[in-house]
């Protein structure tokens, strides 16, 4: 049974869902059996070779031969080419049906990334492969996290230069105000850790950091 495209969450501006919105597309790629098409492994299918075999002309006939023998030489060469031409047609029709269902896998997990996108990254996005865009989507958030964590440790540095004048001017604060100021400064890149320390605040736990 697959599983209907809006399984796959909206892909959060900040890019805070990334991973869960990643694993719902893979898992909603595998349900329609279009994982292959996702991994970059199933490309359009290209074209059959056709050697297509000419029709009847008279100089293939064989020197020599009699009227009957003549009429026999190019009746055999017509069957073997009517039966060459249904293999042909048979295996172009193959090929028309693996394409339509590529095709209409492609374009649902298309859909998906649309559907669950901001309109303006949408818009960023390469069109050529459905690859390059999940590639895309999730280099761009990569890039931002890592200049986030930057940003968030820049202003942490601040606090520590501002904390340390404060000592200064003999007007040091309570201990837990610099595990505050710690927290606020790496909430944005470290939720998580930050949540887990706060709550030990709250519990009245030693605190690590």
């Amino acid at each position: 049974m697959s599983l209907d495209s809006f399984a796959v969450p909206k892909l959060q501006k900040d890019g805070s869902n990334l991973r869960h919105w990643q694993q719902a597309f893979e898992l909603y790629a595998n349900s329609i059996g279009a994982a292959s098409i996702l991994a970059g492994l199933s490309r359009l299918p290209p074209s059959p070779q056709i050697d297509e075999p000419e029709p009847w002309d008279s100089s293939m006939a064989k020197k020599g031969l009699s009227r009957a023998d003549a009429i026999r030489q190019r009746a055999d060469y017509e069957e073997e080419r009517r039966k060459v031409l249904d293999i042909t047609k048979v295996a172009l029709q193959e090929h028309k049906a693996e394409v339509t269902e590529w095709n209409r896998l492609d374009s649902l997990l298309q859909l998906a990334i649309l559907k669950t996108t901001d309109q303006a990254l949408y818009q960023s996005l390469p069109q050529d492969t459905l690859v390059a865009q999940v590639n895309a989507i999730k280099r761009q958030y990569q890039e931002q996290g890592i200049n986030e964590e930057c940003s968030s440790w820049a202003e942490f540095m601040k606090l520590r230069s501002g904390i340390a004048r404060l000592e200064s001017f003999d007007m040091k604060l309570p201990a837990k105000c610099y595990v505050y100021q710690f927290l606020l400064a790496i909430a944005e890149s470290y939720p998580e850790f930050a949540k887990d320390r706060r709550h030990n605040i709250h519990e009245n736990r030693n605190l690590t950091i």
